[in-house]
Formats: C-alpha cells, structure tokens, sequence
C-alpha cells in the first residue's frame, strides 16, 4: 500500500523489478544501500556546505551527489535545496 506517497510508474516497477529488487524497497528502505548517506549530505548543507564542496570532502563525483539530492527532492515533492533541508530539520531527521 502506497497511499500518500509519490507514484511510481509501471515501467519503474519493471526497471526495478527487471535487476531484481522488490519494488516496495522503493519506499520501505529495503531496497540496495546507497553509496552515500543523504542524512549526511544535507547535514552538511544545513551547515552551509556547498554541494560541490560536500562532494569533494566525500570523495565522491559532484554530479553523483547532485543527482542524489534532486532525486531525493523530487520523490519529497519539494522544489528547492533550502526546502529539502527545512523538510529534515522539521522532521527531525538532523540537528
């Protein structure tokens, strides 16, 4: 049951289904564990990090962390990174 939540299409399903993973891990957190903590990234950007600068500290590729956070933004229904990190400040999900 996926009520209140974002839809995902049927091909996402298949997509995601197709490498064989449940398509309810999209939302359950069952799914593969990401390569890196989205907790993590929008901390740092709730402390003024740039986002290019959190991907160096990371070591990671800029684009991968970008991408990562529009993602994460999109699937939230939130359009802007300072909503996305007011969104897990009032959810409490970092200090």
């Amino acid at each position: 049951n996926f009520a209140g939540r974002v839809p995902v299409s049927g091909r996402a399903r298949a997509q995601f289904a197709a490498r064989g993973y449940d398509p309810r891990a999209l939302y359950s957190g069952r799914g593969p564990e990401p390569k890196y903590d989205r907790q993590a990234i929008v901390q740092r950007m709730a402390d003024g990090e740039t986002v290019r600068a959190s991907s160096r500290s990371m070591g990671a590729r800029f684009t991968v962390i970008q991408r990562m956070i529009y993602d994460t933004r999109k699937r939230m229904g939130l359009r802007t990174n300072n909503q996305l990190v007011a969104h897990f400040l009032r959810n409490g999900w970092i200090d």
